[in-house]
């Protein structure tokens, strides 16, 4: 667990440092070096010419909803996405009665970074109806793209608990909850039960 937390704790600060160079420098190929690097430690690969990394962002997002869309389904859960304007929550779920309902809030990584972002009102979200699930796609390299993704189904309350903050000289404010926390939850589908 510790060796676990000093190299997520590592990827942040290599991750941040990395950052903070890019807002530094004025150099064009520099800067189009440090984003390309950025985008390889956040989505696990290259960003292939023509995508931005919004794009890359926002499809690694939806393919993690849809993945915890598919699993909360065969667990034989109700299940319906939000518009994707929604705030604080990617889906909403009940089961076959309609008697318990839950919001989920799904953050993905297209990779297995150590940790996920999060945004500043994840300390403040504290419910016994709202779950995150926090997925690693596993998708670092193309020979491992079948692999199963990771999934962390954990209360809202631990989220807000484990979320850290971390400012930057430049100003910035980063929000994280990082793996070494929360490994207890790997796979606890029956808080939606």
């Amino acid at each position: 667990m510790k060796n676990s937390r000093k190299l997520a704790d590592s990827e942040k600060v290599r991750f941040f440092a990395m950052t903070q160079r890019l807002t530094a420098s004025s150099n064009p190929a520099e800067r189009k070096r440090i984003k390309k690097e950025l985008a390889r430690m956040t989505f696990g690969g290259q960003i292939s010419r023509g995508r931005t990394m919004t794009n890359k962002a926002n499809m690694t997002g939806m393919q993690g909803v849809y993945r915890v869309a598919a699993e909360l389904t065969k667990n034989g859960l109700i299940v319906s996405p939000t518009s994707r304007s929604a705030f604080g929550a990617d889906l909403l779920v009940t089961d076959q009665k309609c008697e318990r309902a839950r919001s989920v809030q799904v953050k993905t990584n297209a990779g297995r970074p150590a940790f996920w972002l999060l945004n500043k009102h994840a300390g403040k979200m504290k419910s016994a109806t709202h779950i995150y699930v926090l997925v690693n796609l596993r998708q670092e390299n193309l020979r491992r793209r079948h692999e199963e993704p990771d999934f962390y189904v954990v209360p809202s309350r631990i989220v807000a608990r484990c979320m850290r903050t971390t400012r930057r000289r430049t100003g910035s404010i980063f929000y994280s909850i990082h793996r070494d926390e929360i490994e207890r939850y790997k796979d606890r589908w029956e808080m939606f039960v």
